[in-house]
């Protein structure tokens, strides 16, 4: 299967499609959310009209994976409206330089996947490389996702990475990609035990690209430019493994 790996906000079809496929996962497959509460079988909230949307498509443009990076804004992130408590430990890195990681899916079928809406993993046992191109497809699809954030991060000057992910999550991250996330406060209850993370953008961009391999040459050859005339990303893709 050839995959290709896009920032979608620019093009209102495959918006549609991601907000669908997000439907299929969170209401109608692990039913986190209630399906009468979304129009048209599309799942969606307030924290998207702030957020980059990263699709990874197949070769007949089916969608098989999907991630947003929610921006700071005046809505907050999506983790101070799901913990139950203050989260003192992300009160000196809100601002403009972060971001939160959300709503990571992959299709059915070819991922096993981690128990919260907030945060997903794909695939099953394979060795922590550093060349991820002989992974098995939900791994190349979720380290597809993991680079297109981390490059956007990038360009947009964001240092710092918010997630809400269960423990077993992210040991999973730190085993099989050494993705570093801290931990920043305690668990609380939400479709399982879930606790909120902090990365650092500099080390998640050394776990996610070799050397050999820049972030700046992924943007370039698989994302194209990643800046439009409008305030989002543009939607065009490339091959990413060719």
């Amino acid at each position: 299967m050839e995959l290709s790996f896009a920032c979608i906000n620019n093009d209102e079809n495959k918006m549609e499609q991601a907000f669908k496929f997000r439907y299929e996962i969170f209401c109608e497959e692990k039913k986190f959310f209630e399906k009468g509460s979304f129009y048209g079988a599309m799942e969606t909230d307030l924290f998207d009209q702030h957020s980059f949307h990263f699709a990874a498509f197949d070769q007949f443009e089916n969608i098989k994976g999907y991630a947003r990076l929610v921006c700071h804004s005046e809505s907050g992130y999506p983790m101070q409206h799901l913990c139950p408590y203050e989260i003192t430990g992300a009160r000196d890195f809100i601002g403009e330089s972060s971001a939160e990681i959300s709503r990571l899916a992959i299709a059915t079928g070819f991922r096993t996947f981690c128990q919260n809406p907030c945060m997903g993993s794909a695939g099953t046992a394979a060795d922590n490389k550093k060349d991820y191109t002989d992974l098995n497809l939900p791994f190349q699809i979720q380290i597809g996702l993991y680079r297109m954030i981390c490059a956007a991060c990038l360009q947009l000057d964001i240092m710092h990475l918010f997630a809400v992910m269960e423990k077993s999550l992210y040991e999973r991250l730190l085993s099989r990609f050494s993705l570093k996330f801290e931990p920043i406060g305690h668990g609380f209850e939400n479709h399982g035990t879930v606790f909120p993370f902090l990365g650092s953008i500099s080390e998640i961009e050394k776990s996610l690209f070799p050397e050999k391999f820049s972030p700046f040459q992924f943007q370039d050859r698989n994302a194209g430019n990643f800046y439009s005339d409008s305030p989002f990303f543009v939607a065009s893709y490339e091959k990413v493994w060719a």
